[in-house]
């Protein structure tokens, strides 16, 4: 099952959708105004597109609305239908008191706001960029396009496709593993990066010192 419509989601099930029975749910109905956000920055999402079959001639700019369209074409969504709750044995329950699944695997990619990031979830989109840069409040995502978006749909597409048969509770765990390593060796390189602007300011104010001082 796939929490949220957007960018992610969408590519997320056009990925697994030959190999796995996907079931979208997107709370907004389709294209409000301001719902998806980011826009088509780089090619990535024109190479996407290609190994999703999607667009063979898609040229080196596409449209976010295009694109959208693209990524509908072989998916349909459970629109206006918002999940509010899931349980320890992936039964998703909505606003309606309707109930879904189980499911062998939960990705959430419904925005910075959502509330699956402590359960057996996969974190994707917006979800993930929050969690994995929590200052910026997944600006950083949105600033560089829905593209990062779709690959982050496109690279959990083949991560699940390369293990289908395992155990779903294994690949989650492994998968969680994967990506706490990613995250603590970007906070050291951040970190490293840090204490070398520091040291060069503390080294620039001294010689300041030394030379007015004499």
């Amino acid at each position: 099952a796939i929490i949220g419509g957007g960018f992610a989601g969408l590519t997320l099930a056009n990925t697994l959708g030959r190999h796995y029975r996907v079931t979208i749910f997107e709370a907004n109905p389709p294209d409000p105004q301001g719902i998806y956000l980011g826009d088509i920055h780089v090619p990535s999402a024109r190479h996407i597109l290609k190994r999703l079959k999607l667009h063979d001639d898609a040229p080196s700019y596409i449209a976010r609305d295009a694109c959208l369209q693209l990524l509908r074409r072989n998916v349909a969504p459970r629109y206006q239908c918002r999940i509010v709750a899931m349980d320890e044995h992936r039964y998703l329950h909505s606003t309606t008191m309707a109930s879904y699944g189980p499911y062998d695997y939960v990705v959430a990619c419904d925005g910075v706001l959502t509330r699956y990031r402590n359960a057996d979830t996969f974190l994707i989109g917006d979800a993930r960029w929050c969690q994995d840069v929590w200052w910026d409040f997944g600006m950083t995502r949105i600033r560089r396009g829905a593209d990062t978006a779709m690959q982050d749909g496109y690279e959990l597409g083949q991560y699940l496709l390369r293990r289908i048969g395992s155990d779903a509770s294994f690949v989650h765990e492994k998968y969680s593993a994967e990506r706490i390593v990613e995250r603590a060796t970007r906070r050291r390189w951040m970190m490293r990066v840090a204490m070398i602007v520091i040291a060069c300011m503390i080294q620039r104010v001294y010689s300041y010192d030394n030379a007015r001082f004499g």
